[in-house]
């Protein structure tokens, strides 16, 4: 019989459940990150604070670096309470690595399970939820910024973001927008190869959204 361990509550392998996957950025981090988005804007853009800083490259620049100062501390949150709980519910074991595991009861293959338990190390696993997290929080903070400076109300924002992510989730449009790409399921750990792409996507679209809300903050009248 298998047997649940830390991973299978950190990363449950349905892509949607697991304290780090599709749940926990639908109703979790995006409505934070959102709160905290609007928050920013309103303290960084009022007028004094704007002559102080001089320039909206360098208002631009310090947006973007706070978001990914605390794109890194939620990160690191995310990770300890969940691999902290997870281990006080079911044991610090990684069973990812053993034939007990849900893991290799799920393989259609199970000739394929000696070559992807390197895979799946404690260590490796965790590495490559950390990175896949932080920049799906980094890309949320952008998106939520780069339609801060068309809406101006926080509420419409924020069920535009839940509406991508729940279009994602149940595929009813023919491509994704980013959480699908923010969770990790079964088919992403039997083949690494999706987890590269996935973390790359993210991070190109960062780059993109980065790229174009900066040249928006340049237009920007302030004075308005």
């Amino acid at each position: 019989m298998e047997k649940a361990g830390v991973m299978d509550l950190v990363v449950f392998l349905d892509q949607t459940s697991g304290t780090t996957n599709y749940y926990m950025l639908a109703f979790l981090a995006i409505p934070l990150i959102v709160s905290i988005v609007h928050l920013l804007v309103q303290y960084q853009e009022r007028g004094n604070v704007v002559l102080k800083i001089g320039s909206r490259f360098t208002l631009w620049q310090t947006h973007a670096a706070f978001a990914v100062v605390v794109s890194f501390i939620l990160t690191v949150c995310l990770l300890i309470v969940s691999y902290v709980l997870s281990g006080l519910i079911v044991g610090f074991d990684n069973t990812w690595i053993t034939k007990d595991s849900i893991l290799y009861e799920l393989l259609g293959d199970k000739q394929h399970f000696s070559s992807i338990v390197p895979y799946v190390s404690t260590g490796r696993v965790l590495t490559i939820v950390f990175v896949n997290k932080f920049l799906s929080f980094l890309l949320i903070f952008f998106l939520a910024l780069f339609l801060k400076r068309f809406i101006k109300n926080i509420a419409i924002i924020l069920i535009i973001l839940l509406a991508m992510s729940e279009l994602d989730r149940t595929g009813m449009v023919p491509f994704e927008f980013f959480t699908f790409f923010a969770s990790l399921s079964l088919e992403d750990w039997l083949h690494p190869v999706h987890i590269y792409y996935k973390c790359f996507y993210l991070f190109v679209l960062c780059l993109f959204l980065y790229g174009i809300t900066g040249l928006l903050y340049e237009k920007k009248d302030f004075l308005q």
